[in-house]
């Protein structure tokens, strides 16, 4: 059975509010290391379940329960971002299992940036592999997907 997304409901004004302030925070979060930090290998922004809340997604290769973590190594339940005018907003996360997107190429030293249209697109363990079409945004809630066959 094919992965579905969380909720493709539309979002309102005040959740396209929070998904910008999310966005915005994004670079801050990274320099501060948070994908090494919690051992997540991306982060996107979406709807923590169906009718949720927005929230900021950490994807990792493997979930795990808390009691099997550091607390160091926890992802927190909620990440403060600023909302302008020196206020701050907490923001819900949530943690997806996935497997890391690869580009298949013929020498594994080499790298595509940006990834064009036409490469051969797999997530390692799925036991098969796609042609990137291109990078689109769905309208639902603005969200960079890849485009495949």
């Amino acid at each position: 059975m094919a992965n579905k997304r969380l909720d493709s409901a539309p979002l309102g004004a005040e959740e396209k509010h929070v998904q910008r302030l999310i966005r915005d925070a994004l670079p801050r979060l990274l320099s501060d290391h948070v994908l090494e930090r919690y051992g997540a290998f991306g982060l996107g922004i979406g709807r923590k379940h169906a009718g949720g809340p927005v929230a900021l997604r950490f994807y990792v290769r493997c979930k795990l329960t808390e009691d099997r973590l550091l607390p160091s190594r926890c992802i927190p339940k909620t990440i403060r971002i600023a909302a302008g005018a020196g206020t701050v907003l907490e923001v819900p996360t949530d943690v997806v299992e996935r497997g890391i997107p690869s580009a298949a190429m013929a020498a594994p030293e080499d790298s595509l940036r940006p990834v064009p249209g036409g490469a051969s697109i797999s997530i390692p363990g799925s036991g098969g592999n796609g042609t990137l079409g291109a990078w689109v945004l769905d309208k639902t809630d603005e969200t960079v997907v890849a485009l495949t066959n």
